[in-house]
């Protein structure tokens, strides 16, 4: 069912960039829409710091090492 939904959604998307004479094909869509489902999936799922966007967990995902230091 879903599925489905999505493929609806996507060939009117695709539709409407070729009916509209934007530049791109069926391809720039696709690879567009996968983006930003992406995008959007990342921003509500993975935390960060509100003060410091993406730098909220450096000191979590580097082990306490400084930026661009070697791991041992």
């Amino acid at each position: 069912m879903l599925t489905r939904r999505i493929r609806e959604d996507l060939d009117a998307s695709i539709g409407h960039h070729a009916a509209s004479g934007l530049p791109g094909d069926s391809t720039s869509v696709l690879l567009l829409y996968l983006t930003l489902n992406w995008l959007i999936v990342e921003r509500l799922t993975v935390p960060v710091s509100t003060s410091r966007p993406g730098r909220g967990r450096t000191k979590e995902l580097t082990n306490g090492e400084a930026h661009g230091s070697k791991m041992a």
